[in-house]
């Protein structure tokens, strides 16, 4: 092999040690939930702007379940009035703008969404709508599935997401009028 060739080789070897390094610094970089969502799901498995990232997220909780942060979570708030009222109240101010007032995705903000909210009157009967599907749900938001719905776990308390809940799972009261969080 001549001089040139060597050069070549080189130059060849020196580019695939520097997309290696690059591919490597960019995959170190992903954090904890989307490095774990990146190695469990499939290309192409979450779902594109303007697509239904409800339906991604249930397709992903089918084949993996919920993330290990989520796993075997269940509510510890008794489905009293008070916790429901306050639940009731907190969904009211947080998520009704998009979800709705009965809970049917059609809020006064969700025209202006990439994709539509997930209509939670509907899902709050299916199987899947386990408490630790729910608390990851809200908590985490829909950013890995291309959702515009905000990652709740920074906005609110843990003791307040599990309120809503209460309030999901008891129909979607509208808030008492006076009732405290």
């Amino acid at each position: 092999m001549g001089k040139n060739a060597w050069i070549a080789v080189g130059a060849i070897a020196c580019i695939l040690c520097l997309s290696t390094a690059a591919a490597v610094r960019a995959a170190s970089q992903r954090t904890g939930m989307e490095a774990q969502l990146g190695q469990m799901m499939e290309p192409g498995e979450m779902m594109g702007p303007g697509g239904n990232a409800s339906m991604a997220r249930r397709r992903f909780y089918r084949s993996h379940g919920v993330p290990l942060a989520y796993r075997g979570l269940q509510n510890p708030f008794p489905a009293t009035e008070q916790y429901v009222n306050q639940g009731a109240t907190l969904y009211a101010e947080q998520c009704a703008a998009c979800h709705g007032p009965r809970c049917l995705g059609n809020g006064p903000s969700a025209p202006d969404l990439s994709s539509p909210p997930s209509n939670l009157a509907q899902i709050i009967h299916t199987p899947f709508a386990t408490d630790e599907y729910l608390f990851w749900a809200i908590s985490e938001g829909g950013e890995l599935f291309h959702s515009d719905m905000s990652a709740f776990k920074d906005l609110l308390k843990p003791d307040e997401i599990w309120k809503i809940i209460l309030a999901m799972r008891q129909g979607f009261p509208e808030p008492a009028k006076g009732a405290s969080q």
